[in-house]
């Protein structure tokens, strides 16, 4: 029932949780959405193999394979949607209609062939998402994937790199996979604009880490909210790392 409710209330107050990896994002989308009301729509994408490959070798490749690879810039293979999950546009489909990469979108009505979505925070107009055709760069994978799938996946959660330019009230950073670089951990700290808007959860060893790694990123952490905010981050930790304690504390915070 919480779930449902937090839900809405990202929906409603422009909330997010930014990971440092795309892999934790993933994994909290797919279990927030399986706590949400309502029917799951699973959407196949159609994939081939664009390459200089013989009938046989090509045939190495089959769909089933094809479907189990995430390169960075497609869709996903399986594309699970409800009806009220925000979503991510993860292609320039329009501009004029503020329909870009990145921009955030509600699900109002999931067809086979057409996305029917409004724009987060902006106008009640339907705007109409098809399937894009959609390949790899060269060099990603031994071959180039096309895929024909909607270019869109759920929000709830993103990774920090999408984060910029997004307009959030209320942000929740999880750093229980430390960033890439300091420039990371500065967009993450800098999507809100109030120290009472933010939430960190760190690792629940992190004060125990045997090397000063741990040190490091929490001098980092306190030094950045200096710097952006009149009074210190709240630094939340809870008592068990897992995903399913993640998602209630988040719940009863916000």
């Amino acid at each position: 029932m919480f779930c449902s409710v937090f839900c809405k209330r990202v929906i409603s107050s422009r909330k997010a949780i930014l990971c440092s990896k795309n892999d934790n994002a993933d994994a909290i989308n797919s279990k927030v959405m399986e706590n949400v009301f309502g029917e799951k729509v699973i959407l196949y994408s159609a994939d081939t193999v664009q390459s200089d490959l013989t009938n046989t070798e090509a045939q190495a490749y089959p769909s089933e394979y094809l479907q189990t690879l995430s390169p960075s810039g497609l869709p996903p293979a399986v594309l699970g949607l409800k009806v009220g999950l925000p979503v991510m546009l993860l292609r320039n489909f329009n501009p004029e209609r503020s329909l870009c990469n990145g921009t955030r979108l509600i699900m109002q009505q999931i067809g086979q062939y057409v996305l029917k979505v409004k724009i987060l925070g902006g106008s009640d107009a339907v705007e109409l998402i098809p399937r894009f055709t959609l390949s790899t760069l060269p060099g990603t994978l031994p071959f180039i994937l096309t895929r024909k799938q909607f270019p869109v996946k759920v929000s709830f959660a993103m990774t920090i790199n999408k984060s910029q330019g997004q307009s959030l009230k209320k942000v929740a950073v999880d750093l229980r996979s430390p960033v890439f670089t300091h420039s990371q951990l500065y967009v993450a700290m800098s999507r809100a604009t109030s120290a009472n808007d933010m939430t960190i959860l760190l690792p629940e060893n992190i004060a125990h880490a045997q090397n000063g790694d741990a040190d490091i990123e929490r001098s980092q952490i306190d030094r950045l909210v200096l710097e952006n905010y009149e009074k210190n981050v709240v630094v939340a930790k809870i008592k068990s790392p897992s995903l399913k304690s993640y998602l209630w504390f988040q719940v009863s915070i916000w």
